[in-house]
């Protein structure tokens, strides 16, 4: 049902639900928004930027709607300790491959 790279995403925790007020801000776009983590500080944004539209096509081909609302970077100083924040790029999935990520999530954790 799930592909090895998306288990691996739930599995390192790079992928999860977005909070309520990015949720709020798209309110035009339907579905479930979820947020995809940058593996570290080191990998390329354009990786990152691959890697979600390549969960994006994968949703697609489960007959779900999905795209990227957009990318979220932060500075070099806050990324540093003792305030670390990861990027991230919103991804907004719908049924029935959200519920997929629901469940899989679920499971992880």
């Amino acid at each position: 049902m799930l592909p090895k790279y998306v288990s691996e995403m739930i599995e390192c925790r790079r992928i999860a639900p977005a909070s309520i007020d990015e949720q709020a801000e798209n309110m035009e776009d339907y579905g479930y928004t979820f947020r995809l983590y940058r593996l570290n500080n080191h990998q390329w944004p354009k990786t990152l930027e691959e890697e979600a539209a390549r969960l994006c096509a994968w949703a697609r081909r489960g007959y779900a709607e999905a795209r990227v609302i957009r990318p979220v970077w932060f500075s070099e100083k806050e990324h540093r300790k003792p305030h670390y924040r990861r990027d991230y790029v919103l991804v907004v999935i719908t049924d029935p491959v959200a519920l997929w990520l629901e469940k899989a999530m679920k499971g992880a954790a």
